[in-house]
């Protein structure tokens, strides 16, 4: 033992300074646990908010819906989620309030159950909200498995395998594997959607829109996307009474394009497009914008009562 007023040896000292770092790591540890939120606004991944269960997900969302949570927020998934039993699941951003933060799945799986998207509108006005490196699986009925709309983001390196139908007797019904809809500044890039997409409106007058990657893409870019079609990617509109009235699109990338600044390059299709008017193996209507170096692989098929295209169906 030291008597009092002893001088700290240099072996002594060398483990004081082992137990302090020791001491930090632990902490550093407890502060990336399970639901552990952060005062510097989460502003660089080493500082997100940890995702590790169905109800940190939940949490999530209330934050975002509620507005809680700034803009520019990071997120880390460190589990796979299953919210099948999840029965009043609401997607995450809202026509409300969007997401506006990054999102890393780190190649985690988020299985979905017959409610909504995971995430509802996406969008940012002081930066670029992102959802990178997520995989979804299940069956869906809603406009997309990953977004309602995507607008100023970035939705890149996302997978879905599964079912997805949105049929409603709505105006405009929307069904795309990753996004419903995607506009201006949007990018959806290196994403895969393996199964089945159908959109189908009833007792309207009005259009339906799938697209085995989006819906509609109206401004923004599709980049280096593969979809595997089970069945079919298939679109169909009926009035009242059950009378065929024509205006559905349907494409193995995107059913329906508009704007000049649209882009579709480097994606390629292997399956059956059905539409009731239009459908293409790659876009269903394009009214605008670029599609290039984009392939549909042999085997694979076109059908549509008014107009069909390998390519494009109009």
């Amino acid at each position: 033992m030291r008597a009092a007023g002893d001088s700290v040896s240099r072996r002594d000292f060398g483990t004081m300074k082992k137990f302090l770092v020791l001491l930090v790591l632990v902490a550093l540890m407890a502060g990336t646990a399970s639901g552990a939120y952060y005062d510097n606004d989460g502003d660089s991944w080493e500082t997100a908010y940890v995702i590790a269960s169905s109800e940190d997900l939940m949490l999530m969302r209330d934050r975002v819906n509620s507005g809680t949570e700034s803009e520019g927020k990071y997120y880390r998934l460190s589990a796979d989620i299953d919210l099948t039993s999840a029965a009043s699941w609401q997607s995450i951003g809202n026509t409300n309030q969007n997401f506006a933060g990054h999102f890393d799945g780190q190649g985690h799986t988020v299985t979905l159950g017959s409610g909504g998207s995971l995430f509802g509108n996406i969008s940012a006005d002081n930066t670029t909200a992102a959802v990178r490196n997520l995989n979804l699986a299940g069956t869906i009925t809603d406009t997309s498995a990953l977004a309602h709309y995507l607008h100023n983001g970035i939705i890149e390196n996302c997978n879905f395998e599964g079912q997805l139908s949105r049929e409603q007797p709505y105006a405009s019904q929307k069904a795309g594997g990753i996004a419903g809809y995607a506009g201006a500044n949007s990018i959806i890039r290196n994403c895969r959607v393996s199964g089945d997409i159908s959109a189908g409106l009833y007792d309207k007058n009005d259009t339906s829109y799938a697209g085995g990657i989006a819906a509609r893409l109206e401004g923004g870019t599709i980049e280096k996307c593969r979809v595997t079609i089970n069945d079919s990617v298939y679109a169909w509109s009926l009035a009242s009474g059950g009378t065929d009235v024509n205006k559905s699109r349907a494409g193995g990338i995107v059913g329906d394009v508009s704007g000049s600044t649209s882009k579709i390059t480097n994606c390629v299709v292997k399956g059956t497009v059905r539409s009731k008017e239009w459908a293409g193996g790659i876009v269903g209507y394009m009214q605008g914008g670029q599609l290039n170096n984009c392939y549909v692989l042999d085997n694979s098929a076109v059908e549509a009562n008014y107009s069909a295209g390998g390519i494009a169906g109009y």
